[in-house]
This record gives structure tokens, sequence and C-alpha cells, in this order.
């Protein structure tokens, strides 16, 4: 048994290898905006960068509306566990962007699986009960705040779903299928193909697949900063 200690995602390399911890005071991201170019009268659309968005998203739309900063479109990276904690903020949070005229995407939301086992494995913090729970509150939303509110595929965005994985078998295939089919999440939460687990260097799972290197003396391509679990040599 090979025991891999994880903080996080086990699959991700940002914080353990390239991330930056920390945060930009609220004149410097003002500046960032102010700088940005326009087209029509309104800044060109941007992301914002934060691991967990919502909070920072209503201060930050409360300054652009002092300031007077027509934005066009703001594309959040966003948790599950960061929708469900804030789900009774966001109305508030839309209802100041749609004042402002502006769009809020949720561009990518990292679901990554319907299993709840192979959730468990990639260390997510969730469950399947809390992506039932995010889902239905994007869509309460959609119909809330209509076109200034956007996480369809159909609108761009691209969620995290992870498949192939190394530890797919009937059951899990069967139970995912199941649970896309009866949640209707090919409507507007699946993107247009599943991204392959991909285990980089960095990784904690990097880590992982080159203990089983050293102790079963079966070695796994590489290619660039990837380790391919698919392709033994």
């Amino acid at each position: 048994e090979i025991k891999v200690r994880s903080e996080g995602c086990i699959f991700c390399d940002v914080s353990r290898d390239k991330g930056y911890h920390g945060s930009l005071e609220m004149d410097r991201v003002l500046a960032q905006m102010e700088g940005l170019p326009e087209v029509e009268g309104r800044k060109i659309p941007f992301e914002l960068i934060d691991e967990y968005p919502i909070r920072p998203l209503g201060k930050l739309l409360e300054v652009t509306e002092r300031h007077r900063i027509r934005l066009s479109q703001i594309n959040l990276v966003c948790r599950v566990d960061d929708i469900n904690a804030h789900a009774s903020d966001l109305s508030e949070i839309l209802s100041l962007a749609q004042r402002q005229d502006l769009k809020i995407m949720f561009a990518s939301i990292g679901f990554e699986s319907f299993s709840d086992r192979l959730l468990h494995y990639f260390c997510k913090g969730i469950t399947m009960m809390d992506i039932t729970k995010c889902v239905q509150t994007l869509r309460h939303l959609k119909d809330q705040f209509g076109g200034h509110f956007l996480y369809r595929r159909d609108e761009g965005a691209n969620h995290g779903f992870i498949r192939p994985t190394p530890w797919d078998d009937g059951e899990t295939m069967a139970e995912m299928d199941r649970t896309i089919f009866l949640n209707r999440f090919f409507e507007d939460i699946l993107p247009e193909h599943s991204t392959p687990l991909i285990i980089h260097h960095a990784s904690y799972l990097g880590e992982w697949i080159r203990q089983i290197e050293s102790s079963t003396g079966i070695f796994f391509s590489r290619d660039g900063t990837w380790i391919e679990w698919w392709n033994p040599l």
C-alpha cells in the first residue's frame, strides 16, 4: 500500500510548485482595471484570479460602481464549496452586476468528477450532494438574472471533468453516467469533452506514481512535465 500526503486536490501542482499565495490590495486591482483597454466604452472582459472569488467579487463591484469604472464582463474560476458557502450572497452580488450592466461568468468550476469515490480519491473535499446543490444554485440564478449571469457550456464556460483515470471501472462509469443523466448535466455543465487525468511531476500524484515505479520496477513514459500513467514502458 502506498500512501500519499496531499494538501488539496491531489492532481494539482499549482499550490505546491508554482502558486502565488497572497492577495493584492484593492487599489492595485483598481489600477489594473483602470488600465484595461476599452471596447465601446467598456473595459474588456478579464478574469478575477482567486481560488475563492465570490466574497472579493462583491467588494470589487462596490468599488467599480463608486469609481464609475464601466466593466463588460468578469470571468471566475471557482470551487464548488465557494459557491455553496456563498449561495445566499450571490443574488445580491448579481443584482449589483445587473445594475452596472455587466456580466459575471463562472468560466470554470472544478467539478472534476461525478463519482463520490473518485472525488474522494482526488481529495476534492466535496461530495456529489455538494455538486448537485451547486448546480441547482447556478440554474436558479440563471432563471433570476438571465444574460447577466453566465455559467453554461453554450455561453462559453468550460467546467472541470476528469476522465479517464487509473481508477475507472464498470461500476464507477455506470454511476457517473446515471448521475449525469438524472441531473441533466449534459444540458449545461458537461464540457464538450472530458480531460484525461494529467499527472504533473510536481503534483502529489507525481510523488505517488514515482513510488509505484520504485517499488514495482514498472516505469511510465514522460512527456514534458507529464507522467503518462496510461503508457507503461
